[in-house]
C-alpha cells in the first residue's frame, strides 16, 4: 500500500488522497469466515489429512473462491479461511462420485483412493496415439486395490463410472502396483480438464463435520 507524504496546500492534499490514510486493499477490509472442519475417524493418517486438505483448496477453487487459505491442524482439524460463502457444510460432502467396477458389478476402487488427478497430453504407452487423458495418483490403500483388482481381472473390463455415466472401460492387460494409472477415451482437451477437476474434488478420503464457525471482520 502506498504512503504519501502530506502536506499542508489544499491542492496537493486533494490530489495525493491524504484524506484517505486510512485505507486497506479489499482483501483486509472484506470480512473472512472461518471454519474448523473436524475428521470422524479418531487417528487419520497424515496422507489423509493432507488429501483432503487439497480436495476443499480444489472445492473452494471450483467455486471461485481462489483466495482461501486451507490448512491442517491439530486434533483431526482443518481450518479454511475464506471470503463468505454459503452452506459451508456442502464443502465436505460428496460432489462426483468415481468408482471402477469390474464386470460382475463390483465396486473395486472409488474417489477416496485418489490422491491427485490431472489432464494430461500425450501418449499412454509406446504404441499409443496423442491424445488427451486423465492422469490419476492413488493412494497406498488406492494402489493395494487397484492391485487386488487387476490381478483378479486380467482380461477382463473395469468400468470406469462418474455420477453413474461410463467414461472408460479399459481392459486388464496385467496386474497393475503402482500409485499411478491413466483414464484414456475419445476426450478433448476441455473434456480432459473438467473431468480431471470433477474427480479431484469429487470425494474425500475422511468423513468431515463442522466443529467450529468464526467469522472476522476486516482489518
Amino acid at each position: 500500500m502506498k504512503k504519501y507524504l502530506c502536506l499542508v496546500f489544499v491542492t496537493l492534499f486533494l490530489f495525493t488522497g491524504c484524506n484517505d490514510k486510512t485505507k486497506q486493499p479489499e482483501d483486509e477490509k472484506s470480512p473472512k469466515v472461518v471454519i474448523v472442519y473436524e475428521t470422524e475417524k479418531e487417528n487419520p493418517s497424515k496422507e489423509e489429512m493432507n488429501t483432503a486438505a487439497s480436495i476443499l483448496k480444489a472445492r473452494l477453487e471450483e467455486m471461485n473462491n481462489k483466495n482461501a487459505k486451507v490448512s491442517v491442524k491439530e486434533n483431526n482439524r482443518i481450518e479454511v479461511e475464506s471470503e463468505f460463502f454459503k452452506a459451508p457444510e456442502k464443502l465436505v460432502k460428496v460432489w462426483h462420485y468415481l468408482k471402477f467396477v469390474d464386470s460382475e458389478g463390483n465396486e473395486v476402487l472409488n474417489g477416496t483412493h485418489i490422491k491427485d488427478a490431472s489432464s494430461e497430453y500425450g501418449k499412454t504407452s509406446e504404441l499409443s496415439e496423442e491424445c488427451y487423458y486423465i492422469s490419476l495418483e492413488l493412494t497406498e490403500r488406492g494402489r493395494k486395490a487397484f492391485y487386488e483388482a487387476t490381478a483378479r481381472n486380467v482380461g477382463q473390463q473395469i468400468y470406469i463410472i462418474l455420477d453413474d455415466a461410463v467414461i472408460s472401460a479399459p481392459t486388464v492387460n496385467e496386474a497393475i502396483n503402482d500409485t499411478t494409472c491413466v483414464i484414456t477415451g475419445d476426450f478433448t482437451q476441455e473434456e480432459a480438464k473438467q473431468l480431471a477437476a470433477n474427480i479431484k474434488s469429487g470425494q474425500l478420503p475422511l468423513a468431515m463435520k463442522i466443529s467450529e464457525i468464526k467469522i472476522n471482520e476486516g482489518r
